[in-house]
């Protein structure tokens, strides 16, 4: 009997010891699912956290002296020239400030800061001040991220009044804690502004650009091709896909942020190769009629007409220079591209190369409209006529006459309508004209501008 109780309690702690292990193991693999679950959840969420570093500063006051007897307002610079970025260099003209900063909005717009707003009191005299960015701070990659943290990159600025400015330092300021790690392309912030103050966190979420977001499509009809005055008109389609090399560092030093002093400057920015972007155009041809006959062609004349009647046009754009502010974009731009022209009835191709130099300059008025005007010139001339023969027989012909066949003005103005506030979502109004020595002619287009992963839902 005493055996027997001896068995059935070794029995029953065994079989606890198992319901208790099961328990536990049981447990283990709920706690390592939820786990992997936030893990994925923090993966997906792609976000940037932003704070105040600390609600109190140091800013500089900075002051612009003039010479006594200069014509042109030079300002002694300092005699450490060398160490512009250094806080110390050409302690004569600066003041320290302490400063209590209030609250921080921070606007983002196609991977840059462009608008940051610190707002702080001034701790001598109570004085209410808000700071600004001079340009816009490009965060598309960790390096840039990493500049906001370091000294003497990036001074927000106040205007104290016409002589002395107030420069505070960003990296003093704003904690940007980006939560993932870029392995490959780069991960900016969505087009928002956020605000927060004091111990507040505010929350940005971050994307990587696709090619599908960078390829813009263009479906459009030109007006005047119903009443047969162009010979391109119903269907026209347009495919641009954008590459973004380059956003602007240029770094403003203490000294630079004196010299410079202006009340009345506005925030502006010039990048050199901001953007490089493939394309290709088609056409089709509604009335077999139009098409271009042989007899236009004589000689080599009136490369216009090539371009008018033009069915396939593809090449590369580069942005050579851009200059923006805050409600204008200005940009200088060179393209070179491939031209096939089917001339006769018969429907032979013609091949064409030109370059297209060209200046735009957009208005940005709102979120839900914009317009541009435009100005260019192009340079063509049939790739069958490139050899050196062509070349003496131009050149002893002289190169006015040349240049009054293979060339011509272009000049334009669009109107573009965003419905939903999305400039990737358009519906434009383009309306250019074209003017060569012979000839000339003019198209009023009508269409929508998207992205492929608008377009798509992807």
């Amino acid at each position: 009997m005493r055996s027997l109780r001896i068995v059935l309690k070794w029995w029953s702690r065994l079989w606890s010891d198992k319901l208790q292990d099961s328990y536990f193991t049981l447990q283990n693999i709920h706690s390592l699912q939820s786990r992997v679950t936030n893990l994925e959840s923090d993966k997906a969420s792609n976000i940037a956290l932003l704070k105040l570093k600390k609600t109190t500063a140091v800013a500089y006051l900075l002051r612009k002296t003039i010479r006594a007897g200069s014509r042109n307002n030079e300002l002694p610079l300092s005699d450490n020239k060398k160490k512009n970025n250094d806080i110390v260099a050409d302690s004569t003209n600066k003041w320290r400030r302490t400063v209590f900063v209030q609250s921080v909005d921070v606007a983002f717009e196609n991977g840059v800061i462009k608008d940051l707003l610190v707002r702080a009191l001034d701790s001598t005299d109570n004085r209410q001040c808000y700071f600004s960015n001079m340009e816009y701070i490009p965060i598309r990659n960790g390096f840039d991220v990493d500049r906001l943290a370091t000294k003497n990159r990036h001074f927000v600025t106040f205007q104290y009044d016409r002589v002395q400015t107030l420069a505070l330092d960003l990296s003093d300021v704003l904690d940007y804690n980006r939560q993932i790690t870029s392995t490959s392309g780069t991960y900016i912030p969505k087009d928002t502004t956020v605000s927060f103050d004091g111990k507040q966190i505010a929350t940005v979420k971050l994307y990587k650009p696709s090619i599908a977001q960078s390829f813009d499509i263009r479906l459009f009809t030109d007006a005047l091709g119903y009443s047969g005055k162009t010979p391109n008109g119903i269907v026209q389609l347009e495919a641009q896909l954008n590459f973004y090399l380059n956003q602007g560092k240029k770094f403003r030093s203490l000294n630079e942020i004196r010299t410079e002093n202006n009340p009345y400057k506005y925030r502006s920015q010039q990048v050199w190769l901001n953007r490089i972007s493939p394309y290709f155009r088609l056409s089709k041809l509604e009335d077999a009629g139009k098409s271009l006959t042989v007899s236009n062609l004589a000689d080599n004349k009136l490369m216009l007409e090539l371009y008018k009647y033009a069915n396939l046009d593809f090449g590369t754009d580069l942005n050579l220079l851009t200059s923006r502010t805050d409600s204008k974009l200005f940009t200088f731009n060179m393209a070179a591209g491939f031209l096939r022209t089917s001339v006769g009835k018969d429907s032979v191709d013609a091949s064409s190369v030109y370059i297209h130099p060209y200046v735009d300059l957009k208005f940005f008025d709102s979120n839900k409209i914009d317009f541009n005007v435009g100005v260019g010139g192009y340079l063509a001339w049939r790739v069958s006529s490139v050899d050196p023969i062509h070349i003496q027989q131009t050149l002893r012909n002289g190169l006015v006459r040349f240049f009054c066949n293979h060339s011509w003005l272009n000049l334009s103005q669009s109107v573009n309508l965003h419905p939903n506030g999305n400039r990737q979502s358009s519906v434009f109004i383009r309306a250019t004209q074209y003017v060569g020595v012979y000839n000339n002619y003019f198209t009023f287009q009508i269409g929508y501008s998207t992205s492929i992963s608008n377009l798509l839902n992807f």
